[in-house]
């Protein structure tokens, strides 16, 4: 009978933790990567916790079922883009398109439906792929934030999306300003969450509603109503049209960001609970990067421009809460007479 020695044991025994955590490794890596799906269901007309309704995933047979707060939950979603089927005995069911879901991340989805009676015989449902408000006229047409920040062309904003609407024109490809049934840019209004404002975009046009940039981060936006006409006479007197877009609410949770850089710059959103749940904020800022590859370059004009967005939420009860909403823009670009000249603008 053979005896190993103490050392030659002791390396076997690294040999065999060496491999067992390689093959854990190899697992973990092997592991496919998921996500979470929570949110809250609500009545449209009272905003108070639907109880019981049905959340399901379609395509892969998964799904939740709201609690006494109107709370929902589904967790390891395997990560990409899925439509999410909401029913309730006593509400019209509806079926939310484009919901991301993204790796190591928490997707926030509110969803708000609309009281029906049905028959207790006989009864067929069948969710539509679009949610349609009784008190919306057939002129007017609704965007998903995710609709919005895929649509080809669009550059995330809000307002060149509606530009290929029947009946709309644009003024040019450099301006996002909005010729609506033969009006001027002038008479469109825009409101967020229900606050009127004058211009969402960077270097608005004096006595325009357009501008060449949007100011809205679209990873704020939950969704975009557009109305050509027939809108209510709440929304003062405008002649052309109303759009009006809607912030979602931060993750409850836990806290969230993420980092990013596209056409309209780089920066980044945070957001995260508030009073262990019972609210919730969100925070965006960016910057654009034109002026600095112009800079680095030594030649030629560029502006510069930034933006900070919030969002905070806090619920008094189920059915009352406060939202406070801050939007705000940078626009600078200086320029000098050597500037103008080299540039063929000089008198």
């Amino acid at each position: 009978m053979s005896v190993i020695s103490r050392p030659t044991a002791l390396v076997l025994l690294f040999v065999l933790l060496a491999v067992n955590h390689s093959m854990a490794d190899s697992q973990s890596a092997r592991k496919p990567p998921t996500g979470r799906l929570s949110g809250r269901v609500l009545d449209a007309t009272t905003k108070t916790p639907i109880i019981g309704a049905s959340v399901m995933i379609i395509g892969l047979e998964r799904g939740a079922a709201t609690d006494e707060n109107g709370d929902f939950s589904v967790k390891n979603l395997p990560v990409g883009s899925y439509n999410v089927s909401i029913s309730s005995v006593t509400h019209a069911p509806m079926v939310y398109p484009d919901v991301i879901i993204r790796s190591g991340r928490m997707t926030y989805l509110q969803v708000e439906l609309h009281q029906t009676t049905r028959p207790v015989e006989n009864m067929v449902v069948r969710g539509s792929y679009f949610d349609d408000s009784p008190d919306a006229p057939t002129s007017s047409t609704s965007f998903s934030g995710e609709e919005v920040r895929r649509s080809p062309g669009s550059a995330g904003d809000v307002s060149r999306i509606v530009s290929i609407l029947p009946g709309i024109a644009k003024v040019n490809d450099r301006m996002n300003s909005l010729v609506v049934r033969g009006g001027t840019p002038t008479e469109n209004a825009f409101y967020l969450d229900n606050i009127e404002i004058p211009n969402i975009n960077h270097y608005p046009l004096e006595g325009s509603s357009g501008g060449p940039i949007g100011l809205l981060n679209v990873d704020f936006v939950r969704d975009v109503t557009f109305s050509a006409g027939g809108f209510s006479a709440s929304y003062g007197d405008r002649l052309s049209s109303v759009m009006s877009i809607e912030f979602r609410e931060g993750n409850r949770e836990e806290f969230d960001g993420q980092l990013d850089m596209n056409f309209a710059g780089f920066g980044g959103v945070f957001e995260g609970p508030l009073a262990g749940g019972k609210g919730s904020w969100m925070l965006s800022v960016r910057r654009s990067f034109l002026d600095l590859l112009v800079e680095a370059i030594g030649t030629g004009i560029a502006p510069e421009y930034s933006d900070y967005q919030g969002k905070l939420v806090y619920d008094f009860s189920p059915s009352n809460k406060l939202t406070l909403i801050g939007v705000a823009g940078i626009d600078k670009i200086e320029f000098t007479r050597e500037d103008s000249e080299e540039n063929g603008n000089s008198v």
